[in-house]
Parts: C-alpha cells; sequence; structure tokens
C-alpha cells in the first residue's frame, strides 16, 4: 500500500513538473523579447531592447532621435559605461548624398565635436572593421562598420590614454552612430559585451515608421 501511494506521489510530482515546464515555454514563446525590455529615444521611432539585470538607465538626450545610456554595473565602481545613439533617417539623408554606410559616416564625421576626435592629431584611429554576416543575423541590421579610436589627453603633464569607439549601422529606413569612451584600463570584455549586446538589439518601431 505504502509502495503504491509512493508511485502515486512519484507520478502526480512528475505530471506537475510537467506542467510547469509547458507553461514556462509558453510564456516564453509569446515573449519574443525574451525579457528584455525597451528604450526609447523621444521620438519613439526605435528602441534598444535590454536586459533588466544589466541595469542600464537613461540620461537627457539633446536630440529627439537620439538615446544616451549609462551603465554603472558593468565595470562594478565608480566609472559609469555611457553608450550614445545618433539616429538618422534614410530619406532625410538623400539629399546629402548619403546612400550607404561609407557615406553616412563621412557624413556623421563632418560634425564638430566628432571631427575633432578624428583629427586630433594625439588620437590614432585604426581602419573600420565591418561587421561579419553571423553578428548582423537575427537583427534588423542591414549592414555595419566599427572604428576604434586611441585618445590622449594630457593635462598638466599627465597623459591619460582612452578608447572611444564608433560604430555605424544601418537599417531599412535608418541610419545608426553608437558611441562610447572608456579608459583603457577599464576597457572589458564585459564592457564589450555590453555594448555589442545595446548595437545588437536596437530595432525600428515598426508601429512608428509605418
Amino acid at each position: 500500500m505504502q509502495k503504491k501511494i509512493f508511485v502515486s506521489a512519484v507520478i502526480l510530482s512528475a505530471i506537475v513538473f510537467c506542467a510547469a515546464c509547458v507553461t514556462m515555454f509558453a510564456a516564453c514563446k509569446n515573449d519574443p523579447n525574451k525579457g528584455r525590455i525597451p528604450f526609447s529615444p523621444q521620438s519613439g521611432i526605435y528602441e534598444v531592447m535590454l536586459k533588466p539585470d544589466l541595469q542600464w538607465a537613461i540620461m537627457d538626450s539633446q536630440g529627439v532621435n537620439s538615446l544616451s545610456i549609462y551603465n554603472t554595473a558593468i565595470l562594478g565602481n565608480d566609472i559609469a559605461l555611457m553608450v550614445t545613439i545618433d539616429c538618422y533617417g534614410k530619406t532625410d539623408l538623400a539629399n546629402l548624398n548619403v546612400s550607404d554606410i561609407d557615406s553616412f559616416m563621412k557624413f556623421y564625421k563632418t560634425f564638430d565635436y566628432i571631427k575633432g576626435i578624428y583629427e586630433n592629431d594625439q588620437n590614432t584611429a585604426a581602419d573600420p572593421v565591418a561587421l561579419s554576416a553571423a553578428d548582423l543575423k537575427n537583427t534588423q541590421l542591414k549592414s555595419g562598420k566599427s572604428q576604434e579610436i586611441s585618445i590622449k589627453n594630457t593635462n598638466d603633464g599627465t597623459t591619460t590614454n582612452s578608447t572611444s569607439e564608433f560604430i555605424y549601422l544601418e537599417t531599412q529606413n535608418y541610419y545608426f552612430a553608437v558611441s562610447y569612451n572608456i579608459p583603457n584600463e577599464n576597457l572589458t570584455d564585459d564592457v564589450k559585451n555590453a555594448v555589442n549586446d545595446v548595437i545588437f538589439h536596437i530595432q525600428e518601431n515598426q508601429a512608428a515608421t509605418t
């Protein structure tokens, strides 16, 4: 009798466990973003789907299509990782001869602040690197290039070294320029992975583009 009760309890536990698994699977299937939460600029024309456990927060952005986010958890100290996203509509740039990722890069470098970083004699810009097809897979990105710039700042005889990275992206309707700057001693794999997580989860807001 006790053996039958034990077997029944095991079977019942298995049924409950299977039911819980089915429920969890259904919940994941019904959530295409897999628990990620959206971060959007004022215009709402695009959104960045980020993991809540990475603790990103939004800073005030100057433009309606710009988004600045920061994170103080990744480095685990008082230095924050700040990532800026600038977005431009393809139709708005058509009259400026911007027709592909390379011409968009040239356009973006005409802004005084960006131009100053690239043309500063103390800085060294690496060659642009194209994002691979494997990186672009399962995203809304059509193409992309990244470029690192080694920054030297000299104040009162003291030189500090940091790295700025500019990542240029193209979707169906927009071009994006994503950038950040970080001291070299804090440029860890965790930082790189966090930035990659940002760029590969930028997506057009379909409701805003239709």
